[in-house]
């Protein structure tokens, strides 16, 4: 965890720490056409997902921009950072 990563100096301090779990990715196996590909199955299979719902539209309007955006980047690391950044500003600046 987080916590564990950080020494803190003082027991004071200590309890301000997040004992956050987090998952590192080393993507430099993958291929720029692999990462591209995962991203857009994961995008496509969170529509479809959702195509019997009263709201489908919505999903619609969210995944649609987002898949042309992304038909205009060319690397894996520009799909990574457009999906996470877009989901990041949704969810944290509403």
């Amino acid at each position: 965890s987080l916590s564990e990563l950080i020494e803190a100096t003082s027991e004071a301090i200590s309890d301000y720490i997040p004992g956050y779990n987090y998952l590192l990715y080393d993507f430099s196996n993958y291929s720029d056409a692999e990462i591209k590909g995962q991203i857009k199955l994961r995008l496509f299979l969170k529509l479809i997902s959702h195509i019997f719902d009263d709201d489908f539209d919505k999903g619609l309007r969210e995944v649609l921009p987002l898949l042309i955006e992304l038909s205009e980047k060319t690397t894996g690391l520009e799909y990574i950072e457009k999906v996470y950044f877009k989901y990041w500003r949704r969810n944290f600046f509403k």
